[in-house]
């Protein structure tokens, strides 16, 4: 997990938040400071409570590393195929660079999914074509 130190004072400048009012009653500004200056991130429970003094989730100043971009577009992809999303399901898919996929899991799930599309749009294309077939037969 990486924290976007520049965005959360970003955020905390944009609000005329000084360090000593972002920190009151929650950690020290050395603590805060130290975070912020020198990227020593405070317990998850100070980070937690800065951030909800900032109207932020922790979430919202983290950096998704290119493992967590991948997974999440092979969720959405999982998603697509239960609502029949084929052309999203083709998008999602082809944004995922195989020779860059580093995980075993992610390298069969990506799989997994190229064969799943291949094989549900092979069908949707014959039932299509086959209900053309019988139309043109009657």
């Amino acid at each position: 997990m990486i924290i976007d130190i520049k965005k959360f004072v970003q955020i905390r400048k944009k609000q005329k938040l000084s360090q000593t009012e972002l920190c009151d009653g929650i950690c020290t500004q050395s603590t805060l400071g130290k975070f912020e200056n020198n990227g020593q991130v405070p317990s998850l429970k100070i980070l937690n409570q800065l951030c909800d003094r900032l109207h932020i989730e922790v979430g919202d100043i983290i950096n998704r590393s290119d493992e967590q971009r991948i997974a999440q577009l092979l969720f959405d992809t999982d998603f697509s195929f239960i609502n029949y999303d084929y052309t999203k399901i083709l998008n999602l898919l082809s944004e995922v660079n195989e020779d860059t996929l580093k995980r075993k899991t992610d390298q069969v799930h990506y799989q997994f999914l190229r064969r799943q599309y291949a094989l549900k749009s092979d069908r949707n294309e014959m039932n299509e074509n086959s209900c053309v077939l019988f139309a043109n037969a009657l």
